[in-house]
């Protein structure tokens, strides 16, 4: 049976996220649906999705929702399965689109966690599956907590902003 997410149903997409919190189950490929990544594409004004399809791996959830301060594959960032519905639903209007290293691209949302720090949504494109290497699908990778985050894009080749809201350049 095919594993999905679909983020226009919050209570039940929460709800499914809540599961993956609480038991590290065999690792397989969730679908996210409706997350819309080629809009991303015209926020942008580059082609940068192929398609709009997200895929995670359960193990990386699972990491995303444990205490801070350990890691497995991943870093253990202490998120909750409603601040991971935000970052997914925030994608859809970024504070800010970059591209980082090994082909992924960073999407910095407007949504904060309880210390007031920006969500920031990390997809590799072109990636595999669990079953198929050569998938050629978006892969989430991440998602945490970012500190500073004005600091760095100001630190960025302007190359690599792909966008940026408006008001924000200004201080840039």
């Amino acid at each position: 049976m095919k594993k999905q997410i679909n983020i226009a149903n919050k209570e039940k997409a929460v709800s499914l996220l809540e599961k993956y919190h609480c038991k590290n189950y065999e690792s397989a490929d969730i679908e996210i649906l409706n997350v819309h990544l080629k809009e991303i594409n015209m926020i942008c004004n580059k082609k940068i999705f192929d398609k709009n399809s997200l895929f995670v791996r359960s193990s990386t959830l699972w990491e995303l929702m444990q205490p801070e301060g350990t890691k497995g594959k991943h870093n253990f960032h202490g998120l909750s399965p409603d601040e991971i519905f935000n970052a997914l639903r925030g994608t859809l209007n970024p504070y800010c689109v970059y591209n980082t290293k090994e082909n992924r691209i960073a999407v910095a949302t407007m949504f904060v966690n309880k210390r007031n720090e920006k969500l920031l949504v990390v997809i590799e494109l072109h990636a595999g599956l669990e079953n198929d290497r050569f998938a050629n699908i978006n892969k989430l990778v991440s998602v945490y907590p970012k500190k500073n985050l004005d600091s760095l894009i100001k630190k960025m080749d302007e190359k690599d902003i792909l966008f940026i809201k408006k008001e924000n350049r200004t201080g840039l």
